[in-house]
């Protein structure tokens, strides 16, 4: 009975997710086929690691080694080092929902990995939260230097874009246009350059812990280095509320970020 509790719990908050990207489909003015009723009987872990195995065949195949050598080495250090794939997952699974193929969204499903990444590896750098560990390996620029790691961010931002464009064949190109507008927007000042610039304002600021997962799990279980925003006294949810109240706050969503491991925000 947990286990199917589980599974419904996933489909509702996949459901959930979905109905933003639906949101922001219908918005540009894509058209939808009908959706069949919901199948509880889904195995999310079976439908994670196929998935899983089809985005890593797609990243594998997107980053070639070639000249530039060394750039191109640290871009496939960084892509391919694992993480859960949750973003290309629900991008694909997304597509899926609303009568789509996997092979029309793994273009974009791996730009938005590429884009991730990209967000991973400057996270990292010791001008921002100087980290040495990254899914359970030495981070781009422990083992590239600084330098080629921010070249490597670069890189795969603009891989991204290219990759996307090139092998989104017969999408409207309007649609392409605004799919590359909606994630600038995220992307950039609006997005993820404010999230990070957020949490270094947030450094330390009193009174706070640190994210559940960060002051619960090892090192080991958390493929980076745990206890990080504490030591830089960031504030967080855990800091702010404790523990017991973190995990109120959050609700049934923290036994799905348990089923996951680490979670999802940098995996």
């Amino acid at each position: 009975m947990k286990s199917l509790s589980l599974r419904t719990l996933l489909f509702y908050l996949i459901r959930i997710l979905f109905s933003y990207f639906k949101e922001a489909l219908c918005r540009l003015g894509a058209p939808f086929k009908h959706s069949p009723p919901p199948d509880y009987s889904l195995e999310f872990k079976d439908y994670m690691a196929c998935k899983v195995a089809a985005v890593n065949e797609a990243l594998d195949a997107a980053v070639p080694l070639r000249a530039p050598l060394r750039i191109h080495e640290a871009m496939r250090y960084s892509l391919l080092a694992g993480g859960k794939r949750l973003r290309p997952i629900f991008c694909v699974a997304a597509c899926e929902l609303v009568g789509g193929t996997q092979s029309k969204a793994m273009p974009i499903a791996c730009a938005l990995e590429m884009i991730h990444t990209m967000s991973l590896i400057q996270d990292d750098l010791p001008c921002m939260d100087n980290d040495d560990l990254r899914r359970g390996k030495p981070t781009t620029h422990k083992v590239y230097g600084e330098a080629i790691a921010i070249l490597t961010s670069d890189g795969l931002l603009a891989l991204a874009i290219e990759h996307f464009t090139q092998k989104a064949d017969g999408m409207n190109p309007i649609l392409i246009v605004r799919a590359i507008q909606e994630i600038a927007r995220l992307v950039g000042a609006k997005g993820i350059v404010a999230g990070q610039e957020a949490d270094i304002r947030s450094e330390g600021i009193s009174n706070v812990v640190d994210d559940i997962l960060d002051v619960t799990k090892s090192t080991q279980e958390l493929g980076k280095t745990a206890g990080k925003d504490l030591v830089a006294g960031k504030v967080t949810y855990p800091k702010l509320l404790g523990i017991d109240k973190s995990r109120e706050s959050i609700g049934s969503g923290w036994e799905t970020c348990s089923f996951f491991g680490e979670g999802f925000v940098d995996s």
